[in-house]
Formats: structure tokens, sequence, C-alpha cells
């Protein structure tokens, strides 16, 4: 059996200092330490006949449970929905091909718990979280881990519609924490709290919870999936299940099981998730640059956008994405970051319409899409068009009727830089004086002027370790104008819609 190695960071619950038992291994609730019971809890247990969960409470003291007992069978209630709850989540994530948690025994540690049934332990965490994985000790290599449930005593003052749904919520939640241990204990935040949030909908598909984080996530979907927030744990974290449940509807249990398969690290070194997803999708015949580009689309037709366009099934549920800006001509010096996507809406007159970048990337995606009816903004219609926007070009979209139309624009790929370039969307002239180019003729297409070419070395954006990845980059050469200075002939004709071109949301 490979090393062992003490682990002693909870997963979902703030991380703290915490205490080591006489044989090294992080106390469990009734040893001490964190989230443990008081000296004078009378803490018994509860084991599920079929031997998987043991659940751990407290039947009087500070950390009382709920103890009704309306079926008379000398086990509270609540106690036993825990232990049903779990044990039905542990066949639930079996029939996806899942491995089970790692049992203490497994590790040769004993029975930490007084068998070897994964332990749950009700505990009062008096409104600072509401359920913890938390590992008791891992294998080197692979970086297998067993480890301990804890969970919320009586959810009284949460703000869950019932206490099943609690359950289901939270429960499920921190049980595929557990069966991630079981591939790796050292899966990054933005890929364990996601997927273990993704594991939330296969009991309740759109829960208010799993609606609440997604929606976190968009409001920041400039940002790359991998780079979260720095500081402690994100809802951007969480909210990246729009994107493994996307993946799931795409691919269905192939793609569930391969991406914990993809976390597994033979020789204990941290591996490269983006990178095994990238070959899993060409497995499944699918590419990472093919199904990002799809989904940056999918997350525009949400909120009030959803309904004419297919979108997620709970795409109506969601907030929407914010805009980049909005107004009658689009400007802006953009910066895509790997694995997001930008948003830009556009008030269109009427006639020509154009889009133009002064600078390609072969893995940047742009679409445009109307509005319906006609509208400034709501539900969209299927897009204009589509394309890889591979190299300096201006494209005309033909002529258009007056309404709002929306430029989703994303660098599908993992990459080290964002992409940057110039990105001009209106009426053709405006899009030439915006590029400094020649108006795109009337036979449509695309064009790209003979003196447009950009030197792509001039500027680099290293996006590791980069706090601001996806926010506007002030001061460094990037971002919208709103007062540009006059760009090439035929700009005094231009400089009232130059005027109202849009301002990036700060």
């Amino acid at each position: 059996m490979a090393p062992l190695r003490v682990h002693a960071s909870p997963r979902c619950a703030t991380p703290a200092a915490r205490a080591q038992t006489h044989d090294g291994l992080p106390p469990r609730p009734t040893e001490g330490g964190l989230w443990s019971y008081a000296a004078d809890d009378e803490v018994d247990f509860h084991e599920d006949p079929s031997g998987l969960v043991r659940v751990h409470y407290a039947a009087a003291g500070p950390s009382q449970t709920l103890l009704e007992d309306a079926d008379q069978s000398g086990v509270p209630d609540y106690v036993e929905a825990v232990a049903e709850v779990a044990v039905e989540g542990l066949g639930l994530y079996a029939d996806q091909g899942f491995r089970p948690p790692v049992t203490e025994a497994a590790l040769g540690l004993g029975a930490l718990g007084g068998s070897e049934a994964l332990d749950i332990y009700l505990v009062d965490f008096q409104g600072s979280s509401d359920g913890v994985f938390s590992t008791d000790a891992c294998t080197s290599a692979p970086r297998h881990c067993t480890g301990w449930i804890g969970l919320e005593n009586d959810f009284a003052g949460y703000s869950y519609p019932s206490l099943q749904y609690a359950l289901d919520t939270v429960v499920i939640h921190e049980l595929f924490h557990a069966v991630q241990s079981a591939y790796d204990g050292d899966q990054p935040v933005w890929f364990s709290e996601g997927t273990a949030t993704w594991a939330q909908t296969l009991v309740i598909p759109a829960s208010g919870d799993f609606l609440a984080k997604c929606d976190a996530y968009l409001a920041l979907s400039d940002r790359p999936i991998d780079k979260p927030p720095t500081g402690p744990v994100q809802s951007f974290a969480y909210g990246t299940a729009l994107f493994w449940v996307f993946l799931d509807t795409r691919h269905g249990a192939p793609m569930n099981l391969g991406l914990q398969l993809a976390t597994e690290s033979e020789d204990g070194d941290d591996v490269d998730i983006i990178a095994g997803l990238a070959d899993l999708l060409l497995e499944l015949g699918d590419d990472l640059p093919s199904a990002w580009s799809e989904f940056a689309r999918l997350n525009l037709a949400t909120g009030p956008r959803a309904g004419a366009w297919p979108s997620h099934s709970f795409a109506a549920q969601l907030d929407g994405v914010p805009e980049e800006g909005a107004g009658p001509a689009i400007e802006d010096d953009a910066r895509f970051s790997p694995l997001a996507a930008n948003y830009y809406r556009l008030e269109h007159a009427g006639g020509p319409l154009a889009v133009g970048t002064d600078t390609g990337h072969p893995a940047l995606a742009l679409s445009v899409f109307p509005v319906a009816d006609g509208a400034l903004d709501g539900p969209l219609e299927q897009p204009l068009a589509s394309w890889w926007a591979e190299a300096p070009a201006v494209v005309a979209l033909g002529d258009a009727p007056a309404g709002g139309y929306w430029l989703v624009g994303s660098l599908s790929e993992q990459a080290a830089a964002s992409a940057k370039t110039r990105l001009c969307f209106g009426d053709p002239t405006f899009v030439a004086a915006c590029l400094d180019t020649e108006e795109p003729g009337d036979e449509g297409g695309s064009e790209t002027g003979a003196g447009d070419e950009t030197d792509e070395t001039d500027e680099t954006d290293e996006t590791e370790g980069d706090e601001d990845l996806g926010l506007d980059d002030d001061g460094a050469g990037c971002g919208c104008r709103s007062d540009p200075e006059p760009r090439g002939a035929g700009w005094p004709a231009l400089l009232l819609v130059a005027s109202l071109a849009f301002r990036r949301r700060r």
C-alpha cells in the first residue's frame, strides 16, 4: 500500500487550524477540534442496515439533533432520513459508474467511527456552514483519501424550503466529495465544488441552490472557468456546475465518469484537468473549442433572453449574463480570456451590419444573434452568423432590420494568454472607421484590409496568477471607450455614433 499522508483541509466549509489526535490524524467531532461535540453532549449513532452509512448524533446536550420519532423505531426520524439519503446517493453514484468512497480500512486506519461504514456526524455549524467533507488521510500516489461528512444537526435558521430539500442538497453534495476522493483528494476547488454541485442535479435537477450558484458563475462569465476569484471559496467555483451540467447533457455518464478519471494522479503531482477534458471530448467524438463555444452561446440565451432559441432546460430560471456594453455602435479593445466569454448588445437602427476585428486567433469564436420581434433586448432568435475569427477580418452580415443584436465572443480553448483584438460592431461605415479599413463590399462575406496586419508579439497577457483574470485591465491598454479619438477617413460623419458607443460595465 502506498504511504499515507495526513490531509486536514475540509471541503465546502471554511478551513481553519485543527488540532491533531494522538495518532497524528485530524480529530473527528467526537475528539475535539473544529465542529466538535461539546463535553456534555450525549452522542449516539445509527448505522443503516446496509452497513454503508453510520450517522452520529447528540441525543442530548448543546448539539442535540431533531429527536422526533414518529415511527417509534427508537431512532430519530431525522437521523434515519440522513442515512436513507446517503445510501440512496451512494446507489445513484454507483449506477453512474463511480467508485465508492475509500474506507478507513482500505488505508489501514481501522474503524475510526466504530465500523467500516461511511461516518456522518450531525454537528451544530451555528450558521457558518451546512456541511463538510473532511479527510482523515490519503495515499501519496495516486492521492486516494478517506474521510467523514459533517452535516448540520437541525438546519434551524437556514433558508432551505424543507428539511428533505436540505438533505437532498447537502448530503448529496458532500457525499460526492467522498466519491471524488476515491480518484483524487486534492482536486482544485473550481472543479471539486463545481462537479459536486452538478451531482446535486441528479436528485433535484434545477434546485434553487444550483440556480443561484449558476447565476454567480454567469455574473463573472468573462473570467476563465478554472480561475475563480481569490480568497475564501466563492460561489463562482460552485457555479461552474453549469458547464458540467452542459457536458452531462451533451455526453451523459461517460463524460461524468471520465472527468473524475482525468483527475487521478499516478505520480502524486497535480494533473491538468482541462487538458484531460480536451482528450476526453476527443474520445467522445467532440472537441473542446466546439463544446465551449456552444456553451458560451447557450449562456447568452438565459434569463430575459431565454425562450425563442434553444438553451439549457432551466435557462429561463437564470438571471442571464451581463453585457460588456451596449449602444448603437460597439467599439472595444477587447480581451477574451481562455475558456470564458464576452457579450455585447447593439441597438441597431436598421440597414447593413458588420463585425470587424484587427487580430485573429484560431480558437476565437464569434456569433451574432438578433433579438426577437425587433426588440432592443429579450428572447433571442437563431444566430445570423457564427464563425472562427482566425485572422483580422471584417464580416459583412447584410441588411438587418432595426432592433437589438447580441455579439458573443469566446476564446474556446486552454491557453496561457488571452486573445486581444480591436472589436467593432455596427454599420459597415462605422466598422471601417473603427478599424481604419475600407468598408466591406456589397457582395458580403469576410474581407481583410491589406494594411491591417498586427504584430501579435507586442504584448502578452499571462493568465496564470492574475487576480483580475477576465476583468478590466485598467491602464494596460485594454477597455472600451465612449469618447474615442478619430480613426481614419469618414470619422466626422460618425462622431455622434462614436459618442454613443458603449462604456464597459465596472
